[in-house]
């Protein structure tokens, strides 16, 4: 065990045969001072062998390092450049804080993709009705200008009816109701009325349209295109 003089003074440690402080702010006379037993500092107990020591920056079970955008709160990983939630600038936010894993599903760093549009919802408006009542056609919302004719929509059921034109005439959607643009050479009748050539009807449930010519007794033998419209709420 190693011996020591303890300066009266100012505390220092010197050697046993030292007859002044070697402390320089000091130098006090140490001629009468004993020496005394120095006692060695108490090593540090061995970790216990089944726990590892703590190591800097561990991270907790379930935690993980984040930085929190100062804009609106949203944890991201340290890598990140930008917020995924708001897109803020984190290229220069140095502190990090440990969060739950779980706050930072999604965010990878990158900018937050843009969330996707909402599907349309298709609504069937009317049906265009044969006047023997079958079918010809639904127009839906996801159809809003629909062009009739011989070379259009419609093409096989007008295959036969020479006086609707090719490219007859377009049916817009107008909210719940259906509008009939005149496009044809050779004129359309709503009800036996005949429109006036290149003018727009709002149609009617129930309303007899024919392309080319007037409403015919024998819609089977006659060349224009006949349908009577049928609106889904009837009305």
């Amino acid at each position: 065990m190693a011996r020591v003089k303890i300066c009266p003074k100012c505390g220092a440690e010197n050697s046993p045969g030292s007859a002044f402080c070697i402390n320089e702010n000091c130098g006090w006379d140490l001629s009468g001072v004993k020496s005394v037993d120095k006692e060695a500092p108490k090593p540090a107990p061995d970790p216990d062998p089944g726990e590892k020591a703590p190591e800097d920056n561990a991270v907790p079970p379930g935690k993980d390092w984040a930085k929190i955008c100062p804009k609106c709160g949203r944890a991201n990983r340290v890598v990140a450049k930008q917020c995924v939630a708001c897109h803020e600038n984190l290229k220069f936010l140095i502190e990090k804080t440990l969060v739950d894993k779980s706050l930072l599903q999604g965010s990878s760093g990158a900018p937050a993709p843009e969330p996707a549009a909402p599907k349309p919802v298709n609504k069937v408006i009317a049906s265009l009705n044969a006047p023997d009542g079958r079918c010809i056609l639904k127009i839906d919302t996801l159809h809003p200008i629909t062009v009739i004719g011989r070379e259009n929509v419609m093409a096989d059921y007008l295959a036969s009816r020479d006086y609707t034109s090719r490219l007859h005439a377009e049916i817009h959607v107008m909210g719940d109701r259906l509008a009939f643009v005149d496009k044809g050479k050779n004129g359309t009748y709503i009800n036996n009325v005949k429109m006036s050539p290149g003018s727009t009807e709002v149609l009617k449930d129930g309303d007899k349209v024919s392309m080319g010519d007037r409403w015919p007794d024998d819609w089977t033998k006659s060349q224009a295109g006949c349908f009577i419209v049928a609106y889904e709420t009837g009305v």
